[in-house]
C-alpha cells in the first residue's frame, strides 16, 4: 500500500503549534505564580512591621511678651509767628527848625587807670574828723587893792587864731571880784591838731605884753576837757599854766 507523505507534514505542524501554545500557557502561569508570590512577602513584611506610636500633642506655650515702653512723643514747638510792626504814621504837621547841638565833645569823668572794669567813680572829698574842747579857764586877781576889770584872752590851735573870748570880773566888792571861772566850748576842732596855746592880755590882740601857755593835744572820741589857770595880780605877777 502506497504511503502518502504529504499527510504526514500537516501533523508535525499542528504538534508543533499545540506545543508552543503549552509552552507560551506554561510561561504566563509561571509569571503569574511568581507575582502573587512577591505581594504575598510584602503583605508579611508590612505586617511584621509595628505600628508607629503616635507623638503627644504638645502645644508651645508662648512666652510672655514684655510691654513695650510707647515714649510720649514730645509737643511740637509752635512756630513764633513775628509780628508785623505797623509802620510809624507821620504827623501831617511840618517838624519844627531842627536845634543844633553843639560840637564841642563832652569831657570825659573816666579816669586813665579804669581799664576793663568800666568807669570809676572818684570818691567825694571827705571833711576831715572833727572833735569838741571844753576848756575850763580860771581867772584870778587881788582881792583887795588895785584890780581890773577884764581880761582878754585868745586861743590858738597850732599857732592859728581859733577863738576870742573876755574874762570879766563882776561882782558887787573887791572880794566878789577876785576871782572869775569861764568855760569856753571849743568846736569843730581838727583831730589832727597838735598843740593848744592860751594867750591872755590886759588889751586884745597880740602884743609884747600878753603871757601864753601851750600844751600837747592828743584828742581823741567826740570831747576832751581842758583846765587852764591865769594869775594877774600886777605887771610882775602874772602867768597862765594848762594843768
Amino acid at each position: 500500500i502506497p504511503v502518502k507523505r504529504g499527510g504526514g507534514g500537516s501533523g508535525l505542524a499542528i504538534a508543533a503549534f499545540v506545543i508552543l501554545v503549552l509552552g507560551v500557557m506554561g510561561a504566563g502561569a509561571t509569571y503569574v505564580g511568581y507575582r502573587y508570590w512577591q505581594s504575598k512577602q510584602a503583605i508579611d513584611v508590612v505586617a511584621d512591621v509595628p505600628s508607629p506610636t503616635p507623638l503627644a500633642d504638645v502645644r508651645a506655650t508662648p512666652e510672655p511678651v514684655a510691654p513695650m515702653n510707647v515714649a510720649t512723643p514730645l509737643p511740637e514747638a509752635t512756630p513764633e509767628v513775628p509780628v508785623a510792626t505797623p509802620p510809624p504814621t507821620r504827623d501831617p504837621t511840618p517838624d519844627p527848625m531842627p536845634v543844633k547841638k553843639p560840637t564841642s565833645k563832652p569831657r570825659s569823668t573816666m579816669p586813665a587807670d579804669a581799664g576793663d572794669n568800666g568807669p570809676v567813680s572818684t570818691p567825694a572829698p571827705q571833711r576831715s574828723a572833727r572833735t569838741r574842747i571844753n576848756l575850763e579857764v580860771e581867772a584870778s586877781q587881788p582881792s583887795t587893792g588895785a584890780q581890773i576889770s577884764v581880761l582878754y584872752a585868745q586861743v590858738l590851735i597850732d599857732n592859728r587864731p581859733f577863738r576870742d573870748f573876755p574874762i570879766r570880773f563882776t561882782g558887787g566888792n573887791s572880794f566878789a571880784r577876785w576871782k572869775k571861772i569861764e568855760n569856753i566850748v571849743l568846736d569843730d576842732v581838727p583831730l589832727s591838731a597838735k598843740e593848744i596855746t592860751l594867750a591872755v592880755g590886759t588889751d586884745p590882740g597880740a602884743n609884747d605884753e600878753r603871757m601864753e601857755a601851750s600844751t600837747r593835744l592828743a584828742l581823741q572820741g567826740e570831747e576832751t576837757s581842758l583846765n587852764a589857770v591865769v594869775r594877774f595880780y600886777n605887771q610882775y605877777d602874772k602867768s597862765v599854766k594848762f594843768r
